[in-house]
């Protein structure tokens, strides 16, 4: 769950490439 923490905090930079290729909600990534 760590890497969904870090996400949260800084949605930019992803902590993993697996997060790439499960694209999240515009809920989680308002940058985007």
């Amino acid at each position: 769950m760590d890497y969904a923490i870090g996400a949260l905090s800084f949605p930019i930079i992803p902590p993993r490439p697996s997060q790439d290729s499960n694209p999240r909600p515009p809920t989680i990534n308002p940058k985007f």
